[in-house]
């Protein structure tokens, strides 16, 4: 995992993507981050970018991100190819602050953020049912959908690695009309 956070943190790891992260501090104290890129869509990964993902999690964690952004094209039939996307890797919230809606005001936040630095989307993966309460709680749609069954099975430990959700959900938000 830390090579995708890495990616999400410092300028000029991959060719092509940017780190677009966010925190929110409360009383000096970190509460809550968004680790995300942004970069031209949809994202062609070269095999020495893949190689230092190592790890069974990072692996099927990536490959899940990766399959999802190609959901996505294919549902766009190909009219958001060469939009500035935003997505977000990575979300949380300190555990003690939950269900106090920091996230669902910290989620809006970086979604305008991401619009104001000159995006024209940003992509939303909700791996389980909190996020994808969260997602529909501010008001994004659902865009595409795996299904965890079908994934794991060319992934099969992944079933053991996962929330035990039954779908993992996209969420995208267009600030640029197709």
């Amino acid at each position: 995992m830390e090579y995708i956070v890495t990616n999400c943190i410092v300028h000029g790891v991959l060719d092509e993507i940017q780190p677009h992260s966010f925190g929110l501090l409360l009383d000096n104290e970190l509460v809550a981050v968004m680790l995300g890129t942004k970069e031209k869509f949809p994202k062609i990964w070269k095999p020495n970018e893949l190689q230092p993902i190592q790890g069974q999690t990072a692996v099927n964690y990536f490959s899940l991100m990766a399959d999802m952004q190609i959901g996505a094209m294919s549902k766009s039939q190909g009219r958001m190819k060469g939009y500035q996307l935003v997505t977000c890797r990575v979300m949380c919230v300190k555990s003690a602050l939950r269900k106090k809606g920091i996230a669902s005001t910290f989620l809006s936040t970086c979604i305008s953020n991401s619009q104001k630095e000159g995006a024209e989307a940003f992509f939303f993966t909700a791996p389980n049912k909190a996020s994808q309460k969260l997602a529909t709680k501010i008001g994004l749609k659902e865009y595409n959908y795996i299904k965890y069954e079908a994934y794991s099975k060319d992934y099969p430990l992944y079933k053991k690695l996962e929330d035990k959700e039954e779908i993992c959900k996209g969420y995208l938000a267009l600030f640029k009309p197709f």
